[in-house]
């Protein structure tokens, strides 16, 4: 018997879904629309809140900049050396 393909298993489950709902009707828990409509007003209605920075944010912000600069330094340093060694040994 050939194996059975992917849409096959989808359909099995569907149908295991199918008898377990019709044999026990407390699983199944109707929708409302009126549920839908309170939930996308909830949406709506909330305030968009604003975070003050605190001492501690401002603190990283100043080390990642600072850090951030000694980086971009120590980078510009290696490829000054990188293009100087270049030259240099076409010079010879």
């Amino acid at each position: 018997m050939p194996k059975k393909t992917r849409q096959e298993k989808i359909i099995a489950q569907y149908r295991q879904k199918i008898k377990l709902l019709q044999n026990n009707p407390k699983l199944v828990k109707p929708i409302f629309q009126e549920n839908i409509t309170v939930q996308e007003d909830e949406k709506k209605e909330k305030p968009q809140v604003i975070e003050k920075e605190t001492e501690q944010d401002i603190e990283t912000k100043k080390y990642f900049i600072s850090d951030f600069k000694k980086s971009l330094f120590v980078i510009s340093l290696i490829i000054a050396l990188e293009i100087g060694l270049y030259f240099a040994t076409m010079i010879k």
